[in-house]
Formats: structure tokens, sequence, C-alpha cells
């Protein structure tokens, strides 16, 4: 039960006891008296997220041992980090989903590997931060394979985000593969969220790329233009996005192949995964 609920609960049951006794003794008195429990239940209501989101960030909900396992048998990222940080990244996963609202297509439930795949991938990014998620873009819209969308009706693809409805949006099976085997399969949610911090940190200087970083990017990790291009689905792909993915996933082979890129994308993100 959520906090909130579990706040208001009390109030309700007070305020129920009242009406009852209101009622049996016909006394007006005790339905007047149950007013201020009333009022304090629906405040209980109107603020649950409120109430919730501050409970939990004293509080961040425990991960659960199966999610945690894939984690600490099936991500690279998540292994290399210090004990301690690890315990600190899957607090913030797990606050991450708290204050994220997700809807999948055709299935009412939401698997939960892909908000652990979803949100491990943003969390990535916001590390080096005080921010917990990005709240401008709190709802996700997971969909069981490549779709259109009202801005590219024409295209299939796999991911997108949708700024007028702070939405962002995958197709499961490459999620889940970019993210278990990034280095086999383009780290679509990765890419996606990247695209979402340059939108909601605007005030940070972020390196200017030009065309000829598709052909030194694709030499560290294998990912040519076409196959990025192809796995997204759509024509227009964000060159910083592709970098970040490849900072995040090839860090070694990014700093000896390209240090100055590396060294302003450690500036922006602040990644230092051992401290």
């Amino acid at each position: 039960m959520p906090p909130a609920s579990r706040l208001s609960m009390p109030f309700i049951v007070i305020a129920g006891c009242l009406f009852a006794m209101s009622h049996f003794m016909e006394n007006g008195f005790y339905a007047r008296l149950s007013i201020p429990f009333v009022i304090i239940a629906a405040l209980c209501y109107i603020f649950a997220p409120q109430i919730n989101w501050r409970y939990y960030l004293k509080n961040p909900p425990e991960m659960e041992h199966g999610l945690r396992h894939m984690l600490e048998t099936k991500v690279e990222f998540y292994q290399d980090m210090h004990p301690f940080v690890r315990k600190k990244f899957r607090e913030r996963v797990m606050l991450f989903i708290e204050a994220t609202d997700f809807k999948v297509q055709v299935s009412d439930e939401f698997p939960s590997d892909m908000k652990i795949c979803i949100a491990a991938s943003a969390v990535q990014l916001l590390m080096g931060r005080g921010d917990y998620h990005f709240p401008k873009y709190e709802n996700v819209i997971l969909y069981p394979h490549p779709f259109p969308s009202p801005q590219f009706p024409e295209h299939w693809h796999n991911t997108e985000y949708f700024t007028e409805d702070g939405v962002v949006m995958f197709a499961a099976q490459p999620l889940l593969l970019g993210f278990i085997t990034p280095k086999k399969y383009y780290n679509i949610a990765l890419h996606q969220y990247a695209e979402v911090y340059q939108l909601s940190y605007p005030e940070i200087k972020y390196p200017d790329l030009e065309e000829s970083a598709w052909e030194r990017l694709a030499g560290i990790s294998g990912f040519s233009k076409e196959i990025i291009t192809k796995t997204i689905g759509l024509p227009d792909v964000s060159l910083f996005a592709v970098a970040t993915v490849h900072y995040f996933i090839y860090p070694k082979k990014l700093a000896a192949a390209w240090p100055e890129l590396a060294n302003d994308l450690e500036a922006i993100f602040q990644n230092k995964p051992d401290e």
C-alpha cells in the first residue's frame, strides 16, 4: 500500500465510525465531528504523489531479488561499480520507477524487467546530478513491436520521445536486447534518454559533432550509421545521443580513440563509477 494510502487510512476509519454512530444514534453531532477527518483523508488523496515521493526519498523501495540478480549477472556497467555505488544506483533506479507512469500497449501489466531496463538507462545519465528523474518526461509507453506515431506515421520505429505529452516510447525486444547485450545490439534506451537529457538541460555546453563523427564512433563499437539508424527506425538520429551511448558502453575505448570527446562527455555526466 502506498505511503499516502497508509497515512489516510486511520482518518478514513475514524470518519466511517463517526458516520455509523451518527446513523445509529440519529445524532448529527457525530457526522459533523467526522468532517475534519474526511478533509484530511481527502488531502492525503489529492497530494498523494507528493507525499509518496517525499517518503520514498527518505526510504527508497528495495529492488526485488530477481531484478537485482539481472543487474548483477547481465549488466556490465553495474558489475563494474563499487558495491557502495551499486546500492546507491539501485535506490535511484527504484526512485525513477516510482516517479514514472508506465503504460504498455496490448497488455495491462508493464513487465518489471522492462522497467529496470528503462530506469537503469536513465539513471546512468543522472548519477552525476542531484536529479532523480526527468520531470518533463515522466510517462513511458512500451510497444510489443516497432510502431508508427502521429509524428512519424510512415516510419515503424523502435523509440521516440514526444515533448508535448512528456512521453518516451520504446519497442520491447530491441529495448531488452540493447540493455542486456549492448555490445551486440545498440542500446536504444540509453540513446533515447541521452536526447531527453539534452532537452532537459539546455544550459549545458554540448560537443559540436560533425558528420565525420559517425565513422570514428563506428571504429570504436562496430555500429555504423546505417545500423544505428535502422535500429532507431527514424531518418534523423542525434549524434550526441550516439556519442553518449559509446561513452557509457565503451568508456575505455572511447577515451583511447577520442580523448577530447570522452573528456567533454565526462564534464557533462560526471560519471565516476568507482566513487
